[in-house]
């Protein structure tokens, strides 16, 4: 038998073909796994200690440039602390990336697992790192909603200012997504209510675009410029009137509540 099938086997098995000599690197599919990879997926700490013992490298890449680290915390939460911990005592990069330039803080932080990301920032993940399209962790957790994680990031000094290769903001896309408690936890951590992406579009551009009005009161007592027009000469208000009269009429509320007089409607 092969590594590639001993390691879905018996231990024994598996640990007498080592000990032969087989190899512990061996590509055991098209996908470019290794048997560590496999032992990884199906979360078994006992074959991967075993593997790394007799020289797995903890750094080997699938064809998508996946290591055993990213299997281990993409999948599940399910016995991630012993599993990162025997691959960052065996010599795995925290911060290694894959083809798209994701570390596995990336892959943590889009699906919300908030004691992983926890764990690998505790071992030294950085939160700053960018993909190829420019997105950092937190562009992720902001755009997924996922307010723990990104309250973990910030808190491990995040950068909320930084823009993806579109010149979107966690805060953009914490409006994008409606997220008001995200967009709040930004704001109050110094992200730029009137940071423009390549459009020209500010975060309460693209609340009114996407008709989001509960964001109206946050941004604007934060400072967001209803004026601000983009790159099509559109303020807020104008995409508002043409896509989101609930908008439209928060930003009224909001005017009376601080004693304005001017009104919206023309």
């Amino acid at each position: 038998m092969t590594l590639c099938i001993l390691v879905c086997t018996w231990l024994s098995d598996l640990e007498k073909a080592l000990k032969g000599g087989a190899n512990p690197d061996v590509r055991c599919n098209d996908e470019g796994e290794t048997p560590l990879h496999i032992a990884v997926r199906y979360e078994n700490v006992d074959k991967v200690r075993l593997l790394l013992q007799y020289g797995a490298s903890p750094n080997v890449r699938t064809r998508h440039g996946d290591t055993p680290l990213h299997y281990a915390v993409c999948n599940s939460e399910r016995n991630v602390f012993e599993m990162v911990n025997v691959l960052l005592a065996s010599g795995a990069d925290v911060n290694v990336r894959n083809i798209d330039g994701r570390t596995p803080l990336h892959c943590v932080a889009e699906r919300g697992f908030v004691n992983t990301a926890k764990l690998l920032l505790d071992k030294g993940a950085d939160p700053n790192l960018a993909d190829n399209n420019g997105k950092t962790p937190l562009h992720l957790a902001a755009e997924n909603g996922h307010f723990a994680v990104v309250k973990i990031l910030v808190d491990n000094r995040a950068d909320v200012g930084i823009r993806d290769s579109h010149g979107w903001t966690a805060l953009h896309y914490a409006a994008t997504g409606g997220f008001t408690n995200i967009v709040k936890f930004l704001l109050e951590h110094g992200a730029d209510p009137n940071a423009e992406n390549d459009g020209g579009n500010t975060p309460l551009h693209v609340a009114a675009l996407k008709c989001f009005p509960d964001l109206v009161e946050v941004l604007l007592d934060h400072g967001a410029d209803l004026s601000r027009k983009n790159r099509e000469g559109k303020s807020p208000m104008d995409i508002a009137r043409d896509k989101c009269i609930a908008f439209s009429v928060a930003v009224d509320d909001w005017r009376r509540r601080r004693g304005s007089v001017t009104q919206i409607y023309q």
